[in-house]
């Protein structure tokens, strides 16, 4: 079969316009229905891209046995999540857009781009994304798109779109962390149910930074109490990382809401205990062996932080140094200058 043959009928087969060929290939469409008319060939180099595309090979694409690059496609992926849990944001997108120019019909890459650009690009995401339902059947794959979506769509500021997706995802009740726990059993069951503790203290923690400006300065910090205390009752106190981490961050917006509505000294009570979570999850192993009442399982690593690995006390530090519009008024403040010593260089 002559390649003009085979592309048209691969084109056809996957439900891709002329159009939207020419742009995901970034040639026009003419140049398309010429390949299509045999009147122009692509260049040689341009087959990977094409093949891809379409989700085939460039074997299948001229019309010879199927293969795949599944292993590179792997690789990368798990570069791009690296680069994304370290927060290198430019490395991040240029790695991204060199894969999906490369492998332009990669679903599994296609599915991480509206990730990497829903709040960057949003226009680009969405029109990743969309395209993206239109052809993956991956359940899993359509699922996370469709998460990420709604989160474009809100950065886009296209409000009705985004609650129209979001309102369409499963309830708790239907989740997969939900529902296959009635599947499981023995330590398989328990290690499930564990990991989900994590996740619900997690749920918890950002749904109350959705609602709190609903409520008054005393019901903040006390929202922010029920916080720390979840993650106290599932780590018990100052055991697990991540619970140190969580508590730091909900201290910080406790002193921050102090300070904000002059209450000074609240507000260095609560800068102290930020500061003592983050040395106190510093002093810690990245690998910690914990056997709690409702962690138990398994080793904890600071490595699946959503800031791995990372000094918090550094961390800290730059957001009192930095953050001019909270704690600009109190630097010179002799209580100020301790918590600052104390948090090091």
């Amino acid at each position: 079969m002559k390649f003009s043959d085979s592309f048209k009928k691969i084109r056809v087969e996957k439900s891709v316009s002329v159009d939207k060929a020419a742009e995901r290939l970034g040639v026009s469409a003419k140049l398309i229905t010429d390949w299509e008319a045999g009147t122009v060939a692509p260049e040689i180099t341009r087959l990977p891209q094409i093949a891809n595309l379409f989700g085939v090979s460039v074997d299948e694409l001229l019309g010879c046995a199927p293969g795949g690059e599944e292993q590179e496609v792997e690789e990368i992926l798990a570069k791009l999540k690296k680069l994304d849990a370290e927060d290198k944001q430019a490395e991040l997108q240029r790695c991204m857009d060199e894969a999906i120019a490369k492998y332009p019909g990669n679903l599994k890459l296609m599915a991480e781009y509206v990730y990497v650009y829903q709040f960057i690009d949003p226009a680009k995401a969405i029109s990743m994304g969309l395209d993206v339902l239109d052809r993956c059947t991956d359940d899993e794959i359509r699922m996370d798109v469709r998460t990420n979506l709604v989160y474009a769509y809100k950065s886009k500021g296209e409000m009705a779109k985004a609650r129209a997706i979001a309102e369409k995802l499963p309830r708790y009740i239907d989740t997969r962390q939900n529902v296959l726990t009635d599947c499981l059993s023995g330590k398989e069951k328990l290690k499930h149910v564990q990991e989900a503790f994590i996740d619900m203290a997690y749920e918890f923690w950002y749904a109350i930074r959705q609602i709190k400006t609903s409520y008054s300065t005393d019901d903040r910090i006390e929202l922010f109490n029920k916080s720390n205390a979840f993650y106290d009752a599932i780590y018990e106190k100052d055991k697990m990382p991540i619970a140190l981490l969580r508590k730091m961050r909900n201290f910080q917006a406790m002193a921050e809401i102090s300070f904000l509505s002059g209450r000074e000294d609240d507000g260095f009570y609560y800068m102290e205990i930020a500061s003592e979570c983050a040395k106190i999850h510093d002093r810690l192993p990245n690998v910690c062996e914990v056997n709690l009442l409702l962690y138990n399982q398994e080793p904890y690593d600071k490595a699946n932080e959503p800031e791995p690995n990372v000094e918090l006390r550094k961390v800290l530090r730059n957001d009192f140094e930095t953050q001019n519009e909270i704690y600009g008024k109190i630097r010179s403040k002799d209580k100020y200058k301790a918590i600052l010593t104390s948090l090091g260089e």
